[in-house]
């Protein structure tokens, strides 16, 4: 029993340390390239082998924006699991944090 707990533990931790690395990576992105406009060391126009997002800065920011919201939706869904002491949605949850993190991956790969 106590074994399951420090798992769960565990596991709480991970969700919420790297959701929140997620959301910080993406919405600096976003803020920084759509907000602040500081686009130096980009290669915004598709020059190199670079994901087909870089064709422009508001395509850019707009992908960083939407993996942000993702990542943090899922972080409060998380957040809500873990108060409510709900232990199988909040392994469910971290399923779905893996899942994201997988995915944003793979869209990184499209050119």
């Amino acid at each position: 029993m106590r074994h399951k707990r420090l798992i769960y533990i565990i596991f709480c931790f991970l969700l919420i340390l790297i959701s929140g690395l997620m959301i910080a990576m993406n919405m600096h992105e976003w803020i920084k390239i759509g907000l602040l406009k500081q686009t130096d060391n980009y290669p915004f126009g598709g020059e190199g082998p670079v994901p087909y997002y870089y064709k422009s800065a508001g395509l850019y920011s707009l992908i960083m924006l939407i993996w942000g919201i993702l990542f943090m939706v899922n972080l409060i869904f998380g957040i809500i699991s873990i108060l409510k002491r709900k232990i199988s949605r909040t392994y469910l949850t971290f399923g779905i944090l893996t899942l994201l993190i997988i995915a944003q991956f793979i869209h990184g790969q499209i050119d």
